[in-house]
This record gives structure tokens, C-alpha cells and sequence, in this order.
């Protein structure tokens, strides 16, 4: 993908423009699910240019084959396409997408010399949302492929998959991964020379996220 770090770090002055505002702990607290949900994918659809119906469609297809998304013991996410198929919960098309879209991711790792030497992660995977702030880290390992994601324009489905995988379960998906992806396309020279140690993607309520190394 040509140019891709600068049309991240230009896609972060939008969402600088588009970041929810409330300091408040008060405003927090009385923020409806919904209303969570709604900015989590406009911030989606903002970072990957698809529109948002096409964003809430790739997160219900990611919720439904979650089961089919799982870790190697050298931590990284594969995609069971035998398996999505023979369940045939979503259409054939987007489950061979997705397989395309994780050879596409494994060959841009491979040339870019993103795999790792290493025989284990460095770094965490958690999430949370507090009350004054909410956060995602993500390890060295989903971090190399989240950044290969990005690169090959994989579908929010292969996206939300990762990102659900290495971090939490489903039930909030459209949070962690708007804030994973406003992270990372605001901080993606940050997250290239924090390569190895992992990422934190965070936010005090009221201000913009911020990426930082985990190290």
C-alpha cells in the first residue's frame, strides 16, 4: 500500500476533529451504549474509508465467525477457513476474503521483516474502560499484524477478528477495535519504533488517544 504512513498520520488530524468530548466523569457515566457504539464506528470507518454500514456489517460477520479466529503457540492469529465454511454462517465470498486478506497479511510481514525472531511476545493483551479513561494493549505480535492488516487494506472483519482475538471477547468489540485503529493511524511512527515491546492505546476522557510502547 503506497504512502500508507502518510495517509495514517492524515487520517489522525481527522480524528482529531471527530473525538467525543467529555471530560466530565458525570457526561461519561450517562453516555448511553448506543451512543459508545455509534462513535466507536464512526472512528472505524474514519481510519479504514469504508462507510459505516459497511463497518457494522464487518463487525457482526467478526462476532460471528469468532470462533473460527484463534492463536498459534507463536502468537499469532490464524483463520479457520475449512471450518467457517463448513459452518456457513456468512457467505462463502467474505470467508475466502478473509483468508485472502491473512496470505496478503503474511507476505507483507514477511517482506517488510516484521516476523518475529523471537520464540514469544513481548508486551500484553488487555482491555478496559474505566471511569475516567479507556484503553487497549496489544502484544508485539498483534501489533506486527494489525500493521500488516492495515497495509494490505484488510476488511474490518479480518481486522475486528484479530483484535477481538488477542484481546477480549466479543462482547466489546467496536470499542477496542476503534481504539486500536485511532491509535494506531495516529501513532503509526510511534508503533514502528516501538516495534517488539507491544502498544498501549489510550484515552483520558475528553482528549485524544494516544499510542505509547509498551517497554
Amino acid at each position: 500500500m503506497k504512502n500508507i504512513l502518510s495517509a495514517l498520520l492524515c487520517l489522525s488530524l481527522l480524528l482529531s476533529l471527530v473525538t467525543p468530548v467529555s471530560a466530565n466523569p458525570n457526561n461519561v457515566s450517562s453516555t448511553s451504549s448506543e451512543q459508545t457504539e455509534s462513535e466507536a464506528i464512526k472512528q472505524i470507518s474514519e481510519i479504514t474509508g469504508q462507510s459505516e454500514e459497511q463497518v457494522k456489517e464487518g463487525l457482526k460477520t467478526a462476532s460471528l465467525l469468532q470462533d473460527f479466529f484463534s492463536i498459534t503457540e507463536e502468537g499469532y492469529v490464524v483463520f479457520d477457513k475449512v471450518g467457517a465454511l463448513n459452518a456457513s454462517v456468512v457467505n462463502e465470498d467474505i470467508i475466502l476474503g478473509i483468508d485472502n486478506d491473512f496470505k496478503n497479511i503474511k507476505e507483507y510481514q514477511s517482506n517488510q521483516s516484521l516476523q518475529r525472531a523471537t520464540s514469544s511476545c513481548n508486551g500484553e493483551n488487555d482491555w478496559g474502560q474505566g471511569i475516567l479513561s479507556e484503553e487497549v494493549k496489544i502484544d508485539s505480535c498483534g501489533t506486527n499484524q494489525i500493521l500488516g492488516a492495515l497495509a494490505v487494506t484488510a476488511s474490518v472483519a479480518t481486522i475486528a477478528g484479530i483484535i477481538a482475538t488477542v484481546v477480549f471477547p466479543p462482547v466489546a468489540l467496536g470499542f477496542a477495535v476503534a481504539a486500536a485503529l485511532t491509535g494506531f493511524a495516529a501513532g503509526v511512527v510511534t508503533i514502528a519504533s516501538a516495534y517488539g515491546c507491544g502498544v498501549k492505546v489510550k484515552r483520558w476522557y475528553g482528549f485524544p488517544w494516544s499510542i505509547t510502547s509498551q517497554c
